[in-house]
């Protein structure tokens, strides 16, 4: 358990007063056609929708969540990326989103290059959406998995490898960027030359970027249940960590460059500006049922905020509150801290002392934290320190020694 931490002593940020603050926004869609076994998201089987109510309900709690934004923020905001998540969002009627996007330029709140992602699951050409969204999102990402058919059955996808290949070449053609998921970990089968084999077949796509994420078993899945009942043995760390190393190189290999613990991409152009913001401790808005949002209040303390997560009782609440706001949570400043150092050192720029000036108020990390510790992850070779802290290749594979050491290092004082 961690310590209070004794509050840091901003800069005068007045600057930054008179400056609208940079808030994105994610709106989560909650309905699939069917439930993956990993996936322990908020997300409903896709029956009986009631997509004029869902509609309404969205754009009540878009004004709300903005009027709370500026309440926090009187100098103003903007909007630098949109992203629809889910669930399959792509599901959704396209209105919904275009009502949602109309209500942001009646404010006057996007920035003219918002980035606006979609995600979307690869179909058949007969049953494509795509087209539906082109006026939409200017990126698409696609919950692909796998380039192997026993391999996405076994993922519980219903879409096949041919029809993945499709659904990309059919999403670059209507869209400026594109990505991609892939899950390694699968199963003993997933040996190292397959394994790369299926890397260089991805990367020959020519996407922009790419999201590879290891496959990890949560509660509340029906993997979950097959290990707890013996009918599945998941990868051991060892040999995900092998195909991890695989992924780094294969990806180097193919012109590609890791910007992220699980992101690739081929220029700075087609990196994830929305998670950028996320992960450079950036406030971002949640509507949808069980959306999660961050803001930062005018005196510079983290909310942490939560939306009611069943569909029903999100709507009812809206149409009877005007809100959906389950939690509402202050954070301690070790809590800002030890979430800020999360989502930074996931980068592979770690974190600037520019960014560590605009989020915590201060310029140096041994404000942050212990000096003895810096250095002795410094002499493991686990982190580099100048004008950025960030982790070496092998701090990234051991990033949970790395993290646990530098929380045990917040500085503490007596209040």
């Amino acid at each position: 358990m961690l310590r209070a931490m004794k509050p840091i002593q901003p800069f005068d940020f007045s600057w930054k007063r008179q400056t609208p603050r940079p808030v994105s926004l994610y709106i989560h869609w909650p309905f699939c056609e069917q439930i993956c076994p990993y996936c322990d998201f908020n997300k409903y089987l896709n029956r009986d929708v009631d997509h004029p109510r869902m509609k309404r309900a969205f754009l009540t709690e878009l004004k709300q969540s903005i009027k709370e934004a500026k309440e926090y923020n009187p100098q103003g905001i903007q909007i630098p990326s949109i992203y629809f998540g889910g669930g399959t969002p792509s599901l959704a009627e396209p209105s919904t989103f275009e009502e949602i996007l109309d209500e942001l330029r009646t404010q006057d709140l996007l920035l003219p290059d918002c980035e606006i992602t979609l995600e979307v699951n690869p179909t058949s050409d007969r049953e494509s959406r795509l087209h539906l969204f082109k006026g939409i999102a200017n990126r698409i990402s696609l919950g692909v998995q796998a380039f192997n058919d026993a391999d996405l059955k076994f993922l519980g996808r219903t879409h096949t490898s041919d029809e993945a290949i499709s659904s990309i070449r059919r999403a670059q053609d209507l869209f400026p960027r594109i990505t991609f998921d892939l899950i390694y970990g699968r199963h003993g089968d997933q040996t190292p030359s397959r394994w790369v084999d299926e890397l260089k077949q991805a990367f020959n796509l020519k996407p922009g970027h790419i999201s590879m994420y290891g496959l990890t078993i949560e509660p509340k899945t029906r993997f979950h249940t097959d290990v707890q009942e013996k009918k599945m043995i998941p990868m051991g760390s060892d040999e995900m960590a092998d195909l991890y190393e695989i992924a780094l190189d294969t990806a180097a290999e193919m012109g590609y460059y890791q910007y992220e613990t699980s992101n690739f991409a081929n220029s700075q152009l087609e990196e994830s500006r929305h998670n950028l913001h996320y992960w450079n401790g950036g406030d971002f808005i949640g509507i949808g049922p069980g959306a999660a949002g961050r803001l930062t209040d005018h005196n510079y303390r983290r909310h942490a905020l939560k939306k009611i997560s069943g569909p029903v009782k999100w709507m009812r609440s809206l149409e009877l509150n005007s809100d959906a706001t389950f939690e509402n949570t202050l954070l301690s400043d070790a809590e800002f801290v030890e979430e800020f150092v999360v989502c930074g050192l996931r980068k592979t720029r770690g974190i600037s002392v520019e960014n560590l000036r605009d989020v915590l108020g201060v310029s140096n990390f041994r404000e942050v934290f212990e000096e003895g510790s810096l250095v002795e992850l410094r002499e493991l070779g686990l982190i580099e320190e100048d004008t950025c802290l960030k982790t070496t290749r092998r701090g990234m594979m051991l990033m949970n020694q790395v993290l646990l050491t530098l929380f045990s290092a917040i500085k503490t004082g007596e209040s």
